[in-house]
């Protein structure tokens, strides 16, 4: 059961590497998601396995995709977070130099607000808020061939 719901964390935001530790941030939501494993209705999933694919990006709110890709080959659904970057304006350990900038479109996704001040430093908070959209994207639900799979405890 433990493979059957995994996670990858990835960055689409240039300079954040340095300041995150992206395999570290992977390990912890990935014993989070293995925390909340039986509370998740797995056995819909017919065999596939579900993907959380958490990428940090250059948005203005943390986002859950609403549909899920589907990956026949592997047999796996793909479900898509985006965990904003903060700037110096939003949080004191925000990033000075953010490039470009993408509002989220809210027919394509789940709308959760950032929690900036919760928090005391980048990596505490892309672990918070990627915690926090994995369990919105289980409350809210997601098909996966035709189930939907979602929190049922």
């Amino acid at each position: 059961m433990e493979r059957q719901i995994r996670c990858l964390v990835s960055s689409e935001s240039p300079g954040i590497s340095s300041a995150l530790d992206i395999f570290e941030i992977n390990r912890i939501l990935g014993c989070y998601l293995r925390t909340k494993i039986d509370q998740v209705n797995v056995a819909d999933l017919g065999g596939w396995r579900l993907l959380m694919c958490v990428g940090i990006r250059n948005i203005d709110s943390i986002g859950v995709f609403k549909r899920t890709r589907r990956y026949p080959s592997d047999m796996e659904f793909e479900v898509s977070i985006s965990i904003p970057v903060p700037s110096v304006e939003d949080a004191e350990y925000g990033l000075s130099e953010m490039g470009f900038f993408n509002g989220m479109d809210e027919t394509k996704f789940h709308i959760i607000a950032p929690q900036y001040a919760a928090y005391q430093g980048l990596q505490e908070y892309v672990v918070g808020s990627g915690g926090r959209a994995i369990d919105k994207a289980f409350e809210m639900g997601f098909k996966c061939g035709g189930k939907v799979i979602r929190y049922v405890a």
